[in-house]
């Protein structure tokens, strides 16, 4: 149950960017999941309104892609509206 968990960071990165840049909805969330990382897409997609009822992304549509086996990159909080930023953790999945 680890999706639970990243499903949470996910939407607590969310919260705090918001509350620094001052955004106050959330549209869309994109993620990818490496194809070796053990996260299974449908977990993350069940846990989803459970984790963000009670945030900005409450209303949020979920885009989850599968990666290759390479750095996986995820989505950060948009910097302003339209905009999107791809976000390099180094993390190998």
């Amino acid at each position: 149950m680890h999706e639970l968990a990243i499903t949470e960071a996910v939407i607590d990165l969310i919260n705090r960017e918001a509350r620094e840049k001052g955004f106050s909805k959330v549209l869309s969330i994109s993620l990818r999941v490496g194809e070796y990382s053990g996260i299974i897409p449908e977990c993350i997609r069940e846990f989803f309104p459970i984790a963000a009822r009670d945030s900005i992304a409450r209303e949020a549509q979920l885009e989850i892609r599968r990666g290759g086996g390479q750095k996986g990159s995820l989505l950060p909080p948009v910097q302003e509206p339209g905009a999107a930023h791809e976000l390099r953790p180094g993390i190998l999945c």
